[in-house]
């Protein structure tokens, strides 16, 4: 049985992950955002039986779950031995326009809450440098305000 494409957009908080998913729901593909790691396999399981419904699928995944970095390596292998096909979209911009959006739209950065804004960017950077290295397309959005 075939199994659908998928993508997993990914980056630092306030990139455009969101935006990007609305782009990949526009281009016809099945979007979740904030889908906590754990479940992937477990919504993938169900997606053959789901053949109609699903044909390509996008999923939006980063820090605002707290466990995701120390899972994200063990469910992304467990799901290329069980034969998923997926690409890591990576999306970055730095921390001036990081900054700048938090302080528009005054929403929390999942590692500032409570906390100085410079700093919780700072570490999310360190943070998502593994996964950053291992994804298949980076795209800095510093000087954009669409993808």
């Amino acid at each position: 049985m075939k199994r659908p494409p998928i993508v997993i957009v990914t980056g630092r908080s306030g990139s455009g992950k969101s935006t990007a998913l609305a782009a990949f729901e526009d281009s016809g593909f099945y979007c979740v955002d904030n889908m906590p790691i754990a479940l992937l396999p477990v919504f993938l399981e169900q997606a053959p039986d789901r053949a109609d419904a699903f044909s390509d699928l996008a999923f939006g995944m980063d820090l605002r779950e707290k466990n995701f970095i120390d899972q994200v390596e063990p469910t992304l292998d467990k799901l290329k031995t069980e034969r998923f096909t997926f690409r890591i979209l990576f999306l970055e911009a730095d921390e001036r326009t990081l900054l700048k959006r938090y302080s528009q739209t005054r929403r929390y950065h999942p590692y500032g809450r409570g906390k100085n804004l410079v700093e919780g960017i700072q570490k999310e950077k360190q943070a998502l440098m593994g996964l950053r290295s291992s994804a298949d397309q980076i795209i800095d959005i510093t000087e954009r305000t669409r993808l």
